[in-house]
């Protein structure tokens, strides 16, 4: 992979994001492509830090959405900084990457009637911004 075209990846499904759940757009219409966007950009932009980081994958996992899973492959400075760019607790950080760390999976197929399908958007949204700000 390419890390410049990984971050931009990363950098457009935000601002695609952005375009679907801020204030200004039919937040009614556009919830499910806005939620898949942001996580798939946090998704994205892990993988580009993973790689900037280590030229690979610890673990050699880079196929996966899991979240926690490419968040955990971080080396701990950077997984601080992005808990301090959330600016919440890290117990309420790793609460919250949980509860979101197969959000691109669940609710891309959404529509298949998973029900309890759930998304906290302030934390996604924080994260995605955290990773951008990392990402540079």
């Amino acid at each position: 992979m390419y890390l410049d075209t990984l971050r931009k990846s990363s950098l457009a499904f935000y601002l695609a994001y952005q375009q679907c759940l801020e204030p200004s757009s039919p937040q009614s219409l556009l919830a499910v492509p806005g939620v898949v966007c942001v996580a798939f950009s946090i998704e994205l932009g892990l993988k580009c830090l993973i790689l900037r980081a280590n030229g690979k994958a610890k673990k050699g996992n880079l196929k996966t959405h899991n979240l926690m899973d490419l968040f955990n492959e971080l080396e701990k400075p950077i997984q601080e900084q992005i808990v301090k760019e959330v600016n919440v607790a890290m117990s309420d950080f790793t609460s919250a990457l949980e509860a979101a760390s197969n959000t691109f999976k669940d609710w891309r197929y959404v529509y298949e009637g998973k029900k309890d399908t759930h998304a906290n958007t302030w934390f996604l949204s924080n994260m995605a911004k955290a990773v951008h700000k990392i990402i540079g």
